[in-house]
Protein backbone atom coordinates (compact mmCIF):
# COMPACT_ATOMS: atom_id res chain seq x y z
CA UNK A 1 0.00 0.00 0.00
CA UNK A 2 2.94 2.51 0.78
CA UNK A 3 4.32 1.99 -2.81
CA UNK A 4 0.77 2.54 -4.33
CA UNK A 5 1.21 5.50 -2.47
CA UNK A 6 4.35 6.61 -3.86
CA UNK A 7 3.64 5.79 -7.01
CA UNK A 8 0.39 7.94 -7.07
CA UNK A 9 1.81 11.28 -5.30
CA UNK A 10 2.62 14.09 -7.17
CA UNK A 11 5.68 15.53 -7.13
CA UNK A 12 5.02 18.48 -5.60
CA UNK A 13 3.88 15.71 -2.21
CA UNK A 14 7.41 14.36 -3.07
CA UNK A 15 9.02 17.63 -3.05
CA UNK A 16 7.00 18.26 0.45
CA UNK A 17 7.95 15.11 2.62
CA UNK A 18 11.66 15.27 1.18
CA UNK A 19 12.04 18.69 3.29
CA UNK A 20 13.15 18.07 6.60
CA UNK A 21 10.79 19.31 9.38
CA UNK A 22 11.70 22.68 11.36
CA UNK A 23 14.50 23.39 8.40
CA UNK A 24 14.15 26.91 6.56
CA UNK A 25 14.05 25.79 2.74
CA UNK A 26 13.96 28.59 -0.18
CA UNK A 27 11.64 27.58 -2.21
CA UNK A 28 12.58 27.19 -5.93
CA UNK A 29 9.58 28.31 -7.61
CA UNK A 30 9.13 31.61 -5.48
CA UNK A 31 7.34 34.50 -7.42
CA UNK A 32 9.77 37.08 -9.27
CA UNK A 33 9.76 40.73 -9.08
CA UNK A 34 7.11 41.82 -11.50
CA UNK A 35 8.87 45.47 -11.84
CA UNK A 36 6.62 49.21 -11.83
CA UNK A 37 3.73 49.17 -13.81
CA UNK A 38 3.22 51.02 -16.64
CA UNK A 39 2.85 54.58 -16.31
CA UNK A 40 -0.56 55.99 -17.06
CA UNK A 41 -1.13 59.57 -18.33
CA UNK A 42 -3.18 61.80 -16.36
CA UNK A 43 -5.74 63.95 -17.91
CA UNK A 44 -3.68 67.07 -16.23
CA UNK A 45 -0.51 65.54 -18.40
CA UNK A 46 -2.25 64.96 -21.68
CA UNK A 47 -4.76 68.28 -22.27
CA UNK A 48 -3.16 71.86 -21.56
CA UNK A 49 -6.61 73.39 -20.88
CA UNK A 50 -7.18 70.92 -17.75
CA UNK A 51 -3.50 71.40 -16.97
CA UNK A 52 -4.26 74.72 -16.39
CA UNK A 53 -7.58 74.10 -14.83
CA UNK A 54 -5.71 72.14 -11.99
CA UNK A 55 -3.01 75.16 -11.61
CA UNK A 56 -6.00 77.64 -10.84
CA UNK A 57 -7.40 75.14 -8.29
CA UNK A 58 -4.01 75.11 -6.80
CA UNK A 59 -3.74 78.64 -6.55
CA UNK A 60 -7.65 79.15 -4.84
CA UNK A 61 -6.50 76.84 -2.42
CA UNK A 62 -3.49 78.95 -0.92
CA UNK A 63 -5.65 82.01 -1.73
CA UNK A 64 -8.34 80.73 0.63
CA UNK A 65 -5.30 80.07 2.67
CA UNK A 66 -4.24 83.30 2.83
CA UNK A 67 -7.88 85.06 3.53
CA UNK A 68 -8.52 82.92 6.59
CA UNK A 69 -4.90 83.93 8.00
CA UNK A 70 -5.99 87.48 7.27
CA UNK A 71 -9.74 86.62 8.58
CA UNK A 72 -7.92 84.80 11.98
CA UNK A 73 -6.80 88.46 12.52
CA UNK A 74 -9.46 90.31 11.54
CA UNK A 75 -11.97 88.69 14.15
CA UNK A 76 -9.08 89.02 17.07
CA UNK A 77 -9.36 92.14 16.85
CA UNK A 78 -12.69 92.48 15.67
CA UNK A 79 -14.26 90.61 18.29
CA UNK A 80 -12.10 91.14 21.55
CA UNK A 81 -13.04 88.92 25.06
CA UNK A 82 -14.87 91.57 26.77
CA UNK A 83 -17.21 90.85 30.36
CA UNK A 84 -19.65 88.86 28.52
CA UNK A 85 -18.86 85.57 28.66
CA UNK A 86 -20.68 85.26 25.29
CA UNK A 87 -17.37 87.27 23.52
CA UNK A 88 -14.91 84.34 24.35
CA UNK A 89 -17.64 81.40 22.49
CA UNK A 90 -17.59 84.11 19.27
CA UNK A 91 -13.63 84.95 19.63
CA UNK A 92 -12.66 81.81 19.91
CA UNK A 93 -15.14 80.37 17.02
CA UNK A 94 -14.20 82.62 14.47
CA UNK A 95 -10.54 82.58 15.15
CA UNK A 96 -10.80 78.77 15.28
CA UNK A 97 -12.17 79.12 11.60
CA UNK A 98 -9.79 81.73 10.30
CA UNK A 99 -6.61 79.35 11.57
CA UNK A 100 -8.51 76.17 10.18
CA UNK A 101 -9.20 77.59 6.50
CA UNK A 102 -5.59 78.85 6.74
CA UNK A 103 -4.06 75.37 7.50
CA UNK A 104 -6.63 73.37 5.59
CA UNK A 105 -5.66 75.88 2.23
CA UNK A 106 -2.28 75.09 2.55
CA UNK A 107 -2.79 71.30 2.93
CA UNK A 108 -5.31 70.75 0.82
CA UNK A 109 -3.15 73.08 -2.39
CA UNK A 110 -0.52 71.17 -1.83
CA UNK A 111 -1.81 68.09 -2.12
CA UNK A 112 -3.95 68.97 -5.48
CA UNK A 113 -0.44 70.49 -6.63
CA UNK A 114 1.03 66.74 -6.44
CA UNK A 115 -1.14 64.53 -7.37
CA UNK A 116 -2.72 66.88 -10.85
CA UNK A 117 0.62 68.78 -11.30
CA UNK A 118 3.91 67.27 -10.27
CA UNK A 119 5.55 64.18 -11.99
CA UNK A 120 3.83 61.16 -11.15
CA UNK A 121 6.43 58.46 -12.60
CA UNK A 122 7.61 56.27 -10.04
CA UNK A 123 11.10 55.03 -9.92
CA UNK A 124 12.88 52.01 -7.18
CA UNK A 125 17.12 52.63 -6.80
CA UNK A 126 18.98 51.04 -4.05
CA UNK A 127 20.30 52.37 -0.77
CA UNK A 128 23.56 53.65 -0.99
CA UNK A 129 25.74 54.86 1.77
CA UNK A 130 24.79 58.57 3.59
CA UNK A 131 27.72 60.18 2.40
CA UNK A 132 28.49 59.81 -0.62
CA UNK A 133 31.32 60.68 -3.32
CA UNK A 134 31.72 64.28 -4.84
CA UNK A 135 30.39 62.69 -8.05
CA UNK A 136 27.32 61.82 -5.81
CA UNK A 137 26.85 64.90 -4.42
CA UNK A 138 26.93 66.91 -7.78
CA UNK A 139 24.49 63.98 -9.07
CA UNK A 140 22.33 65.48 -6.23
CA UNK A 141 22.10 68.71 -6.59
CA UNK A 142 20.89 67.81 -10.59
CA UNK A 143 17.86 65.47 -8.97
CA UNK A 144 17.33 68.76 -6.72
CA UNK A 145 17.27 70.45 -10.27
CA UNK A 146 15.23 68.14 -11.82
CA UNK A 147 12.59 67.96 -8.95
CA UNK A 148 12.57 71.89 -9.88
CA UNK A 149 11.61 71.01 -13.30
CA UNK A 150 9.39 68.35 -12.67
CA UNK A 151 7.56 70.12 -9.96
CA UNK A 152 7.09 73.16 -11.61
CA UNK A 153 8.34 75.33 -8.70
CA UNK A 154 10.16 77.86 -10.62
CA UNK A 155 7.96 77.76 -13.71
CA UNK A 156 4.51 77.87 -12.39
CA UNK A 157 5.24 81.55 -10.58
CA UNK A 158 1.21 81.85 -9.76
CA UNK A 159 1.25 78.58 -7.67
CA UNK A 160 4.44 79.27 -6.31
CA UNK A 161 4.01 82.83 -5.27
CA UNK A 162 0.49 82.17 -3.72
CA UNK A 163 2.08 79.26 -1.72
CA UNK A 164 4.70 81.19 -0.58
CA UNK A 165 1.84 84.09 0.10
CA UNK A 166 -0.15 81.78 2.01
CA UNK A 167 3.27 80.16 4.45
CA UNK A 168 4.12 83.47 5.28
CA UNK A 169 0.34 85.12 6.44
CA UNK A 170 -0.35 81.53 8.03
CA UNK A 171 1.85 81.98 11.44
CA UNK A 172 1.05 85.86 11.55
CA UNK A 173 -2.50 85.30 13.66
CA UNK A 174 0.30 83.54 16.24
CA UNK A 175 2.45 86.20 16.26
CA UNK A 176 -0.78 88.60 17.45
CA UNK A 177 -1.96 86.18 19.86
CA UNK A 178 1.39 85.92 21.79
CA UNK A 179 2.28 89.46 21.64
CA UNK A 180 -1.47 90.01 23.67
CA UNK A 181 0.06 87.76 26.15
CA UNK A 182 2.05 90.69 27.39
CA UNK A 183 0.25 92.93 30.44
CA UNK A 184 -1.70 95.76 29.04
CA UNK A 185 -0.11 98.58 31.79
CA UNK A 186 2.99 98.02 33.28
CA UNK A 187 2.54 95.67 36.63
CA UNK A 188 4.32 98.52 38.66
CA UNK A 189 1.93 101.21 37.39
CA UNK A 190 -1.01 98.47 37.97
CA UNK A 191 -0.36 97.95 41.75
CA UNK A 192 0.54 101.62 42.28
CA UNK A 193 -3.20 102.79 42.56
CA UNK A 194 -5.53 101.67 44.30
CA UNK A 195 -9.33 102.35 45.21
CA UNK A 196 -9.09 104.94 48.02
CA UNK A 197 -9.72 108.69 47.38
CA UNK A 198 -10.11 111.67 49.26
CA UNK A 199 -13.29 111.59 50.78
CA UNK A 200 -14.39 107.50 50.78
CA UNK A 201 -16.07 106.10 54.05
CA UNK A 202 -14.29 102.98 55.30
CA UNK A 203 -16.78 99.63 55.53
CA UNK A 204 -16.43 96.29 57.29
CA UNK A 205 -15.61 93.49 55.25
CA UNK A 206 -17.41 91.67 53.69
CA UNK A 207 -20.51 93.50 54.38
CA UNK A 208 -19.28 97.21 53.28
CA UNK A 209 -21.25 98.75 56.13
CA UNK A 210 -19.96 102.10 57.42
CA UNK A 211 -17.98 101.85 60.30
CA UNK A 212 -18.36 104.99 62.88
CA UNK A 213 -15.79 106.29 64.76
CA UNK A 214 -16.87 105.36 68.20
CA UNK A 215 -17.22 101.63 66.83
CA UNK A 216 -13.51 101.80 67.05
CA UNK A 217 -12.31 101.11 70.54
CA UNK A 218 -8.97 100.64 72.19
CA UNK A 219 -8.00 96.91 71.12
CA UNK A 220 -10.07 96.46 68.60
CA UNK A 221 -9.51 95.66 64.60
CA UNK A 222 -11.56 96.02 61.95
CA UNK A 223 -11.13 94.95 58.23
CA UNK A 224 -11.81 97.05 56.24
CA UNK A 225 -12.33 97.97 52.57
CA UNK A 226 -13.52 101.49 50.65
CA UNK A 227 -17.35 102.00 50.53
CA UNK A 228 -17.32 102.47 46.68
CA UNK A 229 -16.06 99.07 46.00
CA UNK A 230 -18.19 97.37 43.42
CA UNK A 231 -19.22 94.15 44.59
CA UNK A 232 -20.96 92.98 41.36
CA UNK A 233 -18.14 94.28 39.27
CA UNK A 234 -15.94 91.89 37.26
CA UNK A 235 -12.90 92.81 38.51
CA UNK A 236 -14.20 93.37 41.95
CA UNK A 237 -11.33 90.47 43.84
CA UNK A 238 -8.55 92.64 42.25
CA UNK A 239 -9.49 96.08 43.68
CA UNK A 240 -10.46 94.31 46.83
CA UNK A 241 -6.85 93.19 46.95
CA UNK A 242 -5.22 96.19 46.71
CA UNK A 243 -7.51 98.13 48.97
CA UNK A 244 -7.80 95.75 52.11
CA UNK A 245 -6.87 97.68 55.56
CA UNK A 246 -6.73 97.20 58.72
CA UNK A 247 -8.35 99.61 61.34
CA UNK A 248 -6.75 100.08 64.86
CA UNK A 249 -6.92 102.39 67.74
CA UNK A 250 -4.67 103.09 69.87
CA UNK A 251 -4.24 105.91 72.91
CA UNK A 252 -2.84 108.61 71.56
CA UNK A 253 0.26 109.08 73.84
CA UNK A 254 1.66 106.19 72.44
CA UNK A 255 1.24 107.23 68.57
CA UNK A 256 4.67 108.78 67.54
CA UNK A 257 4.22 110.65 64.75
CA UNK A 258 6.20 113.04 62.71
CA UNK A 259 4.84 116.35 62.16
CA UNK A 260 3.67 116.19 58.54
CA UNK A 261 1.29 112.88 59.16
CA UNK A 262 -0.27 114.19 62.28
CA UNK A 263 -3.27 114.61 60.48
CA UNK A 264 -2.85 111.06 58.96
CA UNK A 265 -4.98 109.45 62.14
CA UNK A 266 -8.07 109.82 63.72
CA UNK A 267 -8.07 110.13 68.05
CA UNK A 268 -5.93 107.60 67.90
CA UNK A 269 -7.09 105.55 64.86
CA UNK A 270 -5.06 104.61 62.45
CA UNK A 271 -5.95 102.29 59.60
CA UNK A 272 -2.71 100.18 57.71
CA UNK A 273 -2.81 98.38 54.51
CA UNK A 274 -2.44 94.51 54.75
CA UNK A 275 -0.34 94.41 51.38
CA UNK A 276 1.98 96.40 52.84
CA UNK A 277 2.56 98.94 55.80
CA UNK A 278 4.69 101.27 53.44
CA UNK A 279 1.04 102.33 51.55
CA UNK A 280 -0.08 104.01 54.82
Amino acid sequence: MTAQHDADATPQEHAVETVDRGSAVTQSDSFSDPGLPPHKPRQTDIHPAKEKRAERQVFLWFLLSMAGSVFAIFAYFAFPITEDFGSVRINNLLLGLGLSLGLLGIGFGAVHWARQLMSDVEISEDRHPTRGSEQTRARAVEIFKLGDEESGFTRRSLIRNSLIGALALFPLPAVFMFRDLAPAQDAVEAISQTPWEAGTRLAIDPTGTPIKASDVTIGSAFHVIPETLDHHAHDFLDQKALSVVLLVRMPEEQLHETEERKDWSYNGIVAYSKICTHVG
